[in-house]
Formats: C-alpha cells, sequence, structure tokens
C-alpha cells in the first residue's frame, strides 16, 4: 500500500516499486522454458530446430521485457496531477491526468478461489479468497494498487479522496461483523456505497 510523505506541506501518495520485485518469477519462467525447448530442438536434430529456438527464444525475450516493466503512480497535490511512470532498462516514459480526470476514489470488491483450494462454505473462511484494487475512476479508470487487506485499502481510498476532493468509496461488497466481532467483507455485486469516515 501507499507511502505518504511530505511534499510542499501537503500530503503526497506514491503507489508501485521502482523495482522489478515478482517479475523476477516471469523472467525465470521465460528463461527456463527457452532453455527446456531449446534443449529438446537440439536433441532432436531436425532441419526446423534453428527457427523453432529462434521464434522461442524471440517470444521468451518478450515475455522477460515485459515483466521488466516496472510502474509507479505518484499523486502530486502541488502540480494537482498524476503522474504514471513505466521504466524499461533504464529508459522512462510518463502518463499526467489531471485531478479533475477523476470523480471517485473506489476499492473494488474481488474473489478468486484457486483450483486447487476449497471454500468451507463459510464467510470466515472466504476471507483468504478475497482481495480488494485501489483505482481512481472518471473518464478512465487508473488502477493504482492491490491488496488482501481491506483496511489498508479503504484508508488509501479516504486519503486519495480527500487530496482530489473526490467521494472515496466502496465497490461490490459490504463489511458486516463475524461471528467473533472481527469485522468482514461481503459480496453485493452492483452495490456501490461511500466510504465512512471511520472503517466499520
Amino acid at each position: 500500500m501507499p507511502v505518504a510523505r511530505p511534499q510542499g506541506g501537503e500530503e503526497a501518495l506514491r503507489f508501485g516499486s521502482p523495482r522489478i520485485g515478482v517479475g523476477w518469477v516471469g523472467i525465470g519462467i521465460a528463461g527456463f522454458v527457452f532453455v527446456v525447448v531449446a534443449a529438446s530442438q537440439l536433441l532432436a536434430g531436425g532441419p526446423e530446430s534453428p527457427a523453432i529456438i529462434a521464434a522461442i527464444g524471440g517470444a521468451a525475450l518478450l515475455l522477460a521485457l515485459l515483466c521488466c516493466i516496472t510502474r509507479v503512480v505518484e499523486i502530486d497535490p502541488a502540480r494537482r496531477e498524476i503522474i504514471v511512470t513505466r521504466r524499461l532498462l533504464g529508459l522512462a516514459w510518463r502518463r499526467r491526468f489531471p485531478f479533475a480526470a477523476f470523480e471517485r476514489a473506489a476499492v473494488e470488491w474481488h474473489f478468486h478461489v484457486p483450483r486447487n483450494a476449497r471454500r468451507d462454505g463459510t464467510l470466515e473462511g472466504d476471507q483468504r479468497f478475497m482481495g480488494y484494487w485501489l483505482a481512481l475512476r472518471g473518464r478512465s479508470r487508473l488502477v493504482l494498487d492491490w491488496t488482501k487487506d481491506p483496511e489498508a485499502a479503504e484508508d488509501a481510498a479516504r486519503r486519495l479522496g480527500r487530496i482530489l476532493g473526490i467521494r472515496a468509496e466502496r465497490c461490490f461488497y459490504v463489511r458486516v461483523p463475524g461471528r467473533d466481532g472481527v469485522m468482514l467483507s461481503e459480496s453485493r455485486p452492483r452495490l456501490r456505497t461511500t466510504l465512512p469516515r471511520r472503517a466499520r
């Protein structure tokens, strides 16, 4: 989630990281696939092997380059703009959005059960399959972050709403008390509600 830092007496936020991070996983997969395919083709020794190796190598290189791209989103209150910076091997390109381009800071509920996992049929058990997108919405949708922590996402949305002067909202879920009093998320398709000032 974002880290707040002072800038010109106002609160600024930054999302994302300039480091490759989990992208190394994709790079490793691309390298492994290339090595396996190249080795099998060399052992096969067919006349089409060099072309196949070149094609797989090009695809693996493209995947590795895509995994090297980093993305950082900065909220700049002083200039009243949002800067999205992408970097690849020392190159950087930026896109800027004015605050006026967005109307809502949204926490969007997401539910996904992996193939090797099973639900236990309880709301408490379902919490581990839930995630939350933090996004700005207006004429377009700008994704800022993803987290498993709804309170952190909602706190960030409130801060964004305060800085940009827009509404902060929950999308597709509500917060309800569980059996032990702990607040849980529950699906509400198509429901959008304004976030309360304090988490419930």
